[in-house]
């Protein structure tokens, strides 16, 4: 059996944590899954809408409200233990079916009825200032370690510059 969300505002949000108040773009309901910017998150937008937090309240345009970072969501329905589940194609919901345009995971199944929701952090973009790069590799490199899973969009690495002493420097 499939998940079937419920988008009538029937969701109930069990616990939350990672608490932020936050100003919505777009009127919400309880349980919908947020940008970073307050808007409903969407799998199918033409301009990438990740989710990043989970609605702890309803809401109406411009109203400030609690979102959670993470969240136990019940009042689902059709759900398998232990399945991944990710950002819909509908705005601020959930499936099991990833969108062919962000695959973006943002929880899992605990039961028929109730879903743990964590959004996976998409980092669009990121640079990686690398200091002189020679020949004997100083310690002038710096590494990006995730605290939490993320998925890598793409990875541009920017030279400050060039030790033009040896020919073996590219």
């Amino acid at each position: 059996m499939a998940l079937t969300d419920v988008t009538d505002g029937s969701r109930i949000v069990q616990w939350g944590s990672g608490a932020i108040k936050i100003v919505l773009a777009a009127a919400c309901k309880p349980g919908d899954l947020l940008t970073e910017a307050g808007a409903l998150a969407d799998g199918n937008a033409t301009t990438p809408a990740p989710a990043a937090y989970v609605a702890g309240e309803k809401g109406a345009s411009a109203d400030t409200i609690t979102a959670y970072r993470r969240a136990i969501l019940s009042g689902l329905s059709g759900a398998t233990l232990g399945n991944v589940v990710y950002l819909s194609d509908t705005a601020g919901s959930y499936t099991t079916t990833p969108s062919t345009t962000q695959r973006q995971r943002v929880g899992f199944a605990l039961n028929a009825t109730d879903i743990f929701v964590e959004p996976e952090r998409s980092l669009e973009r990121f640079a990686v200032q690398s200091g002189v790069i020679d020949a004997t590799y100083d310690t002038d490199r710096y590494i990006f370690v995730a605290r939490e899973r993320v998925r890598v969009v793409s990875i541009e690495v920017i030279a400050s510059g060039t030790e033009i002493t040896g020919g073996a420097t590219t």
